[in-house]
């Protein structure tokens, strides 16, 4: 009986002891979670950024910590072996949770509207979706409740719908019907035609990193000064939409998608490419958009204020077809333009510390002269992920780039630097007059900066 006696007494202080070492275990692994998503918090103030090693770190101490005091606990090996199956089969869950979500969403599904111009924003809307099957697609539009819906045909099968509504009247509402995505309507203006004042949100850098986005929060935020604070009439998002554009990937432009349509569906959405949705070619780049053009460069007026958008991703050289077309571009529309504003991803100048501070200065040796030339007021660009307004020579350029990928770029001050700030953001830009007004929103409302910009040229007088 003495003997039994001890066995039983050792077996409580191991059993104990094991306790213990479970009990440190889960301690450890929580202490070391919360000191790394301190540290990254204190670099980004965003609870994402606490989220984003803790949750892991966490797993990794709590599961199997867990499982050990649980088990303690049981005196049956079969409750225990029982409980260790359930424990695997939670874990096998959670890790293919992430492929599964992407193997179900990499083809095109019935989605959308999004609208965009290919024509003359006074006269002319693309409405583009997807659809799941390959189909002609149909538009069905009309201008008051009193009028039949016209109805405009696709003339190819295929997943990726853009149809251009032509002979529209300037200023003017319309309603517009998808019948292969139900029986919404959805509305849509057209540009006027006198030089009236009007607004649009610039963007840029909303692309996912490891699965991750604040995309969401950021256009929710856009939504809310759309909606309730002031209307805006179009859209422009500097680039980098997905991470990754081609197969396997399919998810990223499924949550794009999903993302922009509350706004996208009643407000043009106009895109410079980035240099993540051009790797490996533009073939889905030209899939998901039809902006008028062949190539990834094209330009528009509305209400008199000229929208070039370049891309940052191919040949800038004088000699260079995009060169050769900005300039016979801005040669035909500069002179009668109350604004020129450009669009492309990779900015002119940067003094980002990760971005190697100015590593590549030939966008600004081959634009500069052509932009002083004919006077561009703004230039929009992203990339670099955090807000910077510089000062080139008269000309403002702003890099965008907090439009939900996971911001890395601290801010750094340069000669030519009026503000910088690392935040989630986007830009209201209000055109009234002989002033744009740029300003920079972050996601509470409150703003990082305001400026304006005055017209750089003289417009000719009527007559």
């Amino acid at each position: 009986m003495p003997f039994l006696h001890q066995m039983n007494s050792n077996g409580v202080k191991f059993m104990q002891l094991w306790a213990k070492f479970w009990v440190g275990y889960l301690v450890l692994w929580l202490l070391l979670a919360t000191g790394c998503g301190l540290w990254f918090y204190g670099q980004f103030p965003y609870l994402v950024y606490f989220l984003i090693p803790f949750v892991p770190l966490m797993l990794m101490g709590v599961v199997p910590a867990s499982y050990g005091l649980i088990a303690l606990q049981l005196q049956s090996w079969r409750t225990r072996i029982f409980l260790l199956v359930i424990y695997v089969l939670l874990v096998t869950l959670f890790l293919g949770a992430f492929p599964a979500y992407r193997n179900a969403h990499e083809a095109p599904e019935n989605q959308g509207p999004y609208l965009s111009w290919a024509s003359d924003p006074k006269t002319t809307m693309t409405v583009s979706w997807t659809t799941a099957a390959p189909s002609l697609g149909m538009v069905k539009w009309r201008s008051s409740e009193k009028e039949e819906f016209q109805i405009k045909m696709g003339n190819v099968e295929t997943r990726f719908h853009h149809l251009s509504l032509t002979d529209l009247s300037p200023d003017t509402t319309y309603t517009y019907q998808i019948p292969e995505l139900g029986t919404q309507s959805y509305l849509f203006n057209t540009a006027p035609a006198a030089d009236d004042d009007f607004s649009f949100i610039a963007y840029g850098d909303n692309r996912p990193f490891g699965g991750i986005s604040k995309h969401g929060a950021v256009f929710a935020a856009m939504e809310k000064t759309a909606r309730i604070d002031e209307p805006i009439d179009f859209i422009i998002n500097t680039g980098d939409l997905v991470e990754n554009p081609g197969q396997g990937h399919g998810w990223q432009w499924y949550d794009f998608l999903n993302t922009i349509m509350p706004l996208a569906a009643s407000h043009p959405y106009l895109v410079s490419l980035g240099n993540h949705e051009a790797r490996g070619g533009t073939r889905y780049y030209d899939s998901y958009f039809d902006f008028g053009s062949p190539d990834p460069w094209y330009s528009m007026t509305y209400a008199n204020v000229h929208f070039v958008f370049l891309s940052s991703e191919h040949d800038l050289n004088t000699e260079s077809p995009q060169h050769t077309w900005l300039e016979t571009d801005l040669e035909e529309n500069a002179e009668k333009s109350r604004f020129i504003v450009v669009s492309f991803h990779q900015p002119l100048l940067t003094y980002s510390e990760s971005h190697g501070r100015n590593e590549d200065l030939s966008r600004h040796e081959l634009l500069m002269p052509v932009f002083r030339q004919h006077a561009v007021d703004l230039v929009l660009s992203g990339h670099v992920h955090f807000y910077e307004h510089l000062l080139l020579d008269g000309i403002h350029s702003v890099t965008t780039g907090g439009g939900g990928v996971l911001l890395w770029d601290k801010p750094a001050i340069g000669p030519k630097t009026i503000k910088t700030e690392t935040a989630f953001h986007f830009c209201r830009i209000t055109v009234t007059g002989d002033e744009l007004r740029v300003r920079a929103e972050r996601l509470d409302g409150s703003v990082i900066e305001e400026f304006i910009a005055s017209r750089q040229r003289t417009l000719p007088v009527p007559g």
